[in-house]
């Protein structure tokens, strides 16, 4: 930005070195053109960013309408207050431009009226969150969150101007009672979304609701609903009517209708290609030994007709099961990559904030407050990634558990549809080793999917901060991963083939089992029992050799 532009949109410039760069006893203030676009305008980007997955959660979501409380009333009263406030600020500055004949930069006009926008939509979403039966939003804690952190810097330096003698003179009365009104309002508008909405309406069944069902969107991040539960847990053994009422969603019916709905309508598609496949190969078929040798159209000189029978690999697929899975979790699963991101970015801030540190402590001259920013940075960014991690464990097994319970039913509901012939092909042994450790390993593994993205990018972001400390020294340590991969590819082959075959040996053990139950009685008759024994610890000698490592 030039100097010509700055003097036109600020009166001051953007950023301004030598104030940090100062040993004054007090805290830096920043410059009025950074205080009114860069923190005044974050947390109104924050808010229009993220409002589609606001409007998202509006259109997924089948909650009751809430009924206006004194709760709701507050935070309804503090946002008008605030927009209030913002009118007042803006028919100011158009009375100095105007009446004083006073020349305001544009950026007197330009934050206000992005926040009185900002803080309609606000109001709006609130509304349309109670419609919706949402009792506290992510989104909307968030920015009045940012509304308070980015506001600090302002208001510190109002309050320092005002209080100061060398510059009472100089202060603008009219924006500093605005601010004055603005920064504790924001600050009781956050308080009052620390807390969710009630409902005013109880479950039907006699079984308590979960408090995650009640929690605010500060709860749900601490899990503080969940020390009822470990309260619980600690005076006595928890028996099931201890347990909460699972959320609708949660149920296995909820669950089961969404995925027979959709994997009903991806079978109907796959047979209508089905058909369209082997019609177009009978046609195929037909006109090679039926259509006449010679074409009635002067432009071709072959047979009448130029048909190409369709090939093996036009032939339609199955539905996929995991696409269909993923459509089902998928909010699940974008909600934890997104935490994972931030997660795995923070990972690396500690690093970093502590080579600050230590260059902090070897100035004698840095200023105290610089010392107390990068502990204080240090503290959250190690609180912020375990929230962020935890939320993302949260999101993932909470996928994996959808998973498991769609597989178990959809299994189940094979069973009970198995022709007579197909049910000699599997036992019942395999269908419960199918439904409870086969369906499991879904479970299992979802949490560690996101790792095929995450592994690298850390891997990326670690050579990135080793190519600034070490220089090349960094590209070892590359060289030495390059090498094991082929190594780490060859061990996982070899285990994916034990563990293959170590799962065809209990599908035998499981069948020959099961045959042995099913006849017992005469195995008992013919005391067969020492035939059968060293059959049953055949398959256990086979084993292992797997599980020690050798064939």
């Amino acid at each position: 930005m030039s100097n010509a532009s700055e003097s036109v949109f600020c009166v001051d410039e953007f950023w301004n070195e030598k104030v940090f760069n100062d040993n004054s006893s007090g805290l830096p203030t920043f410059t009025d053109c950074f205080q009114h676009t860069a923190l005044a305008g974050l947390p109104c980007l924050f808010f229009w960013i993220l409002s589609p997955v606001l409007f998202v959660q509006l259109r997924i979501s089948n909650g009751p309408v809430l009924p206006w409380t004194t709760l709701m009333s507050i935070k309804s009263v503090l946002t008008i207050i605030l927009i209030c406030d913002r009118l007042f600020v803006i028919a100011w500055t158009i009375g100095q431009s105007f009446l004083d004949d006073h020349v305001e930069p544009i950026v007197n006009y330009a934050y206000p009226c992005l926040q009185l926008v900002t803080l309609v939509g606000l109001w709006i979403a609130k509304n349309e969150c109670r419609r919706q039966g949402i009792r506290s939003s992510g989104v909307l804690f968030c920015t009045w969150l940012l509304f308070v952190i980015m506001g600090l810097p302002e208001f510190y330096a109002w309050i320092k101007l005002g209080t100061e003698p060398a510059t009472t003179a100089q202060l603008d009365t009219a924006r500093y009672v605005a601010y004055l009104v603005w920064y504790p309002i924001c600050l009781l508008q956050l308080f009052a979304f620390c807390w969710s909405d009630p409902t005013g309406w109880k479950s039907k069944y006699n079984d308590p609701d979960s408090p995650e069902e009640s929690a605010s969107f500060l709860n749900r991040q601490s899990f503080w609903w969940f020390n009822v539960m470990v309260a619980l847990g600690k005076k006595k053994p928890l028996e099931f009517s201890d347990l909460f009422n699972l959320k609708p969603e949660m149920t296995a019916k909820v669950m089961d209708e969404g995925w027979e709905k959709m994997w009903n309508e991806a079978m109907k598609d796959y047979r209508r290609k089905q058909r369209t496949f082997n019609d177009s190969k009978a046609y195929v078929s037909l006109a090679d030994s039926q259509t006449p040798l010679l074409n009635t159209k002067k432009s071709s000189y072959g047979s009448t007709v130029n048909v190409n029978a369709p090939s093996d690999s036009e032939k339609p697929a199955p539905p996929s099961i995991v696409w269909r899975l993923f459509l089902l979790c998928k909010w699940d699963f974008l909600g934890g990559t997104f935490v994972k991101v931030w997660s795995d970015i923070l990972q690396f801030a500690n690093p970093i904030l502590l080579n600050q540190l230590i260059s902090f402590t070897e100035d004698p001259n840095a200023p105290w407050w610089q010392g107390i920013s990068f502990a204080v940075g240090i503290f959250l960014a190690s609180e912020l990634r375990s929230i962020f991690l935890n939320n993302y464990f949260y999101c993932m097994f909470r996928a994996g558990v959808r998973i498991q319970s769609i597989l178990t039913t959809a299994v189940y509901r094979k069973t009970l549809r198995l022709s007579n012939s197909a049910r000699r092909d599997k036992t019942v042994g395999e269908i419960v080793n199918l439904m409870a450790i086969d369906v499991e390993r879904f479970q299992m593994i979802t949490p560690q999917v996101q790792q095929y993205w995450s592994s690298p990018f850390q891997i990326i972001l670690a050579l990135t901060l080793l190519w600034q400390t070490v220089g090349a020294a960094a590209f070892s340590g590359v060289a030495i991963m390059l090498l094991v991969i082929p190594v780490n590819f060859t061990v996982s082959i070899v285990v994916k083939k034990w563990q293959v075959m170590q799962m065809r040996l209990k599908d035998e053990r499981v069948k020959m089992t099961n045959e042995v139950l099913n006849g017992i009685k005469v195995v008992k008759l013919y005391a067969w029992e020492p035939r059968c024994w060293p059959k049953s610890t055949r398959f256990v000698a086979r084993k292992w050799p797997l599980f020690e490592g050798r064939r």
